[in-house]
């Protein structure tokens, strides 16, 4: 019987500490679908460090079946972990931020750390404003954004519109654009 010298690979692990073509080369494509409930492949790749890795392994995955639906303990989804992060190549990471979104992650999900996907995307100080475009123009194109969801814990709780409306200065663009989406709604997708 022969038995393989290569060591187990944890997909998880893998996906978020390697460069992409360190995954690459042990990759499978039934790593695509690992999942442990708490983790998944696509979760870990899109805590990956690196943007170009996280895009191009989280791309990869998708390819090959991944879940853009998972959600994680206190509700994490996919779209809080990509927003978290402080380095980014937002001209990149736009159009698998679209993929996640059409592939079901939820815009208005409420983590119980973070509030909704959007207000990441508020208190994330790593973020430029000016750079913020590509993300607006998935997010603005599409229908369900829900501005009247809970957006903190505060007692009582703001919805998403206060808080977008208190991060004026931070975030002047994404108030623009709520107050241009309330008038005509959605934009034309990118």
């Amino acid at each position: 019987m022969m038995t393989s010298s290569r060591p187990p690979v944890y997909p998880g692990y893998s996906a978020k500490r390697m460069s992409a073509s360190e995954f690459f080369e042990i990759y499978e494509p039934a790593m695509a679908t690992w999942d442990l409930g708490a983790a998944s492949a696509l979760r870990d790749a899109l805590a990956n460090p690196d943007p170009a890795s996280r895009v191009a392994i989280a791309s990869r995955l998708l390819d090959d079946g991944a879940d853009a639906t998972y959600s994680g303990e206190g509700g994490v989804n996919l779209v809080h972990i990509l927003f978290h992060h402080r380095a980014h190549d937002i001209m990149a990471e736009a159009p698998l931020l679209q993929r996640l979104l059409d592939g079901g992650a939820d815009i208005n999900q409420y983590g119980r750390k973070f509030g909704p996907p959007l207000m990441v995307l508020i208190s994330n100080t790593g973020l430029r404003e000016a750079a913020l475009d590509p993300f607006y123009d998935v997010l603005f194109s599409r229908g369900d954004l829900d501005f009247e969801v809970r957006a903190d814990a505060a007692k009582p709780p703001r919805s998403m519109r206060q808080r977008i409306e208190m991060a004026e200065q931070r975030r002047p663009g994404l108030l623009h654009r709520m107050r241009r989406y309330d008038v005509e709604g959605p934009a034309p997708r990118p």
